[in-house]
């Protein structure tokens, strides 16, 4: 049976990624997908801090985790990298790494990538246009009801 998710310290027991909040930005960038954002989440999840400083999953395992084939794996990391979130590392004893970096804050990002603004404003229009027509259909409905 499942229960409903709690974000109190110590409620969630097992294994948790915590990602920052500003990856949501990221989602208007052209290139960009939202599922993305999980294959970011490995990245950071795989992350040895302490040791190393960087993940070093090998291609394959990502794409096992990430539920692609490697060549998508692969294209959606160069994406990343080319967004600033990820960096490789080529070289290392572990072959590929990658150091996660923190997004930047929706108004930096917004002044680097000027095109995902205007699609975010373009997604707004949308919502209030989505938001417009249910109130004409509600209110066509009420006027049927009398």
């Amino acid at each position: 049976m499942s229960k409903p998710f709690s974000k109190k310290k110590d409620a969630y027991q097992r294994h948790f990624i915590k990602l920052p909040s500003d990856l949501s930005h990221y989602i208007y960038h052209k290139e960009v997908k939202a599922e993305m954002m999980y294959l970011y989440a490995l990245i950071v999840d795989y992350l040895n801090e302490d040791e190393f400083g960087y993940a070093f999953p090998n291609v394959d395992t990502l794409a096992l985790k990430y539920g692609k084939s490697t060549r998508t794996t692969n294209a959606h990391l160069k994406i990343l990298r080319d967004v600033g979130l990820i960096e490789f590392i080529e070289g290392t004893m572990y072959g590929r790494a990658y150091v996660p970096y923190e997004p930047l804050e929706a108004d930096d990002f917004y002044e680097e990538y000027p095109d995902a603004w205007d699609a975010y404003k373009s997604n707004i229009k949308k919502l209030e246009y989505e938001r417009a027509q249910a109130r004409i259909r509600m209110q066509t409905y009420r006027d049927k009801q009398g």
